[in-house]
């Protein structure tokens, strides 16, 4: 990270904040001698970096730093990284799997975040953890992306019947499926992000506008860079930046993924109401390692809303907590808004977009699908 740091050092650090400065020292020089090991325990270190993503950087530079200082390791940290280590190759030998049995369906699969983005970035992805894995597919191809996984061992997360499946697929933007024998979760996205967020953006031109990159031994399909930077702007904001892991894939692609065509980006994001998310992520990533002069730059710094957004976000970093996101979500993500007419769409969707709860609470034949906002309405009114 640069200078700009997101600690207040006038105050008495905890034990995570004292972690999360060391975490913050052991990414800033990954080469080098790691710094000297901190008066805190391996595990609260390991937490911290868990939190944020890290985990493989900080065990490397625990281990490290040992040896060089003659210490005892501590018995976790030598498993723990072999199995990360071995947990990161599976994920990504199953992705491809994943996408050559989703191509073989005639299913263009993009993979979102994940190991091609982290290779993307160069992201510390010998050692990374993941959680599951993210697809982008048509949403006419939903059924056929279904039936080739199943025969891979998926089976859907959420059963439902067929004709709320489809309701799902008209208001949703992804689809959950897991493999009970490894636990495997499988997101398929049809949209990239929630109707709330983004409910006009034409999916056919993003992936009209997908390419491919080369990238450990094989060609993998991938969103567009300015797409990409996009996508990830806005799922930073999502999130709050409530983790240095979103921050640094941000900005490993900025400084080693394809190049941007910055007016092309910035017409994207005034296009969609997106630029208050864009400058935020240029802010955050500004502060996490400073951009080269430029639009870019300019552009971090041109919002004093955004600035202010950026602030409050990582400052939550030491706590290793989601901050605003977690006091109040949908408050914050209208402050992420530069159009009014953005935050007022956002509020009228969520009172209105129904979910499984409300499909449950009362049962509709499909012919009434259509009434099932005035249902939501009727059961937020009569939980007041």
């Amino acid at each position: 990270m640069s200078s700009r740091d997101a600690s207040d050092s006038s105050l008495p650090l905890s034990d995570e904040a004292v972690a999360f400065q060391w975490l913050t020292e052991a990414i800033r020089q990954p080469e080098g001698d790691p710094p000297a090991i901190p008066p805190v325990s391996s595990e609260t270190a390991m937490r911290v970096a868990e939190f944020h993503r890290f985990e493989g950087c900080a065990i490397n530079a625990w281990r490290t730093r040992c040896q060089l200082d003659g210490l005892a390791e501590p018995d976790t940290l030598k498993p723990a990284a072999r199995d990360l280590a071995m947990a990161t190759l599976a994920w990504s030998k199953l992705l491809g799997e994943l996408i050559d049995t989703l191509s073989e369906a005639n299913v263009h699969a993009i993979p979102i975040k994940g190991p091609v983005l982290v290779d993307m970035a160069r992201s510390d992805g010998s050692l990374r953890r993941f959680w599951d894995l993210d697809l982008l597919i048509p949403i006419e191809t939903i059924d056929d992306a279904r039936a080739a996984l199943a025969r891979l061992g998926f089976e859907d997360e959420l059963p439902i019947r067929l004709d709320l499946m489809r309701l799902w697929h008209r208001i949703d933007y992804e689809w959950s499926m897991v493999r009970a024998s490894d636990g495997v979760r499988l997101e398929l996205h049809f949209r990239l992000f929630q109707q709330y967020i983004s409910p006009g953006m034409p999916m056919q031109d993003v992936f009209a506008r997908s390419t491919h990159v080369e990238l450990a031994g094989r060609t993998w399909p991938v969103l567009s860079p300015e797409d990409n930077i996009l996508f990830l702007c806005v799922h930073g904001g999502k999130h709050t930046w409530d983790r240095l892991r979103l921050v640094a894939d941000l900005r490993g692609v900025l400084k080693h993924g394809p190049p941007v065509d910055v007016e092309r980006l910035v017409a994207m994001a005034d296009d969609l109401g997106f630029r208050r998310f864009l400058a935020i992520g240029m802010w955050v990533a500004d502060q996490y390692d400073p951009l080269p002069d430029g639009e870019l730059a300019r552009l971090a710094t041109s919002d004093t809303v955004a600035v202010e957004l950026g602030r409050e976000f990582i400052a939550a970093w030491p706590t290793c907590t989601g901050g605003p996101r977690d006091r109040d979500l949908y408050g914050t993500l209208a402050k992420c808004r530069e159009r009014r007419r953005d935050r007022w769409r956002m509020y009228g969707l969520i009172a209105v977009q129904s979910t499984p709860p409300d499909w449950e609470w009362l049962r509709l034949p499909p012919v009434l699908h259509w009434a099932y906002p005035l249902v939501r309405l009727a059961r937020l009114a009569l939980r007041q």
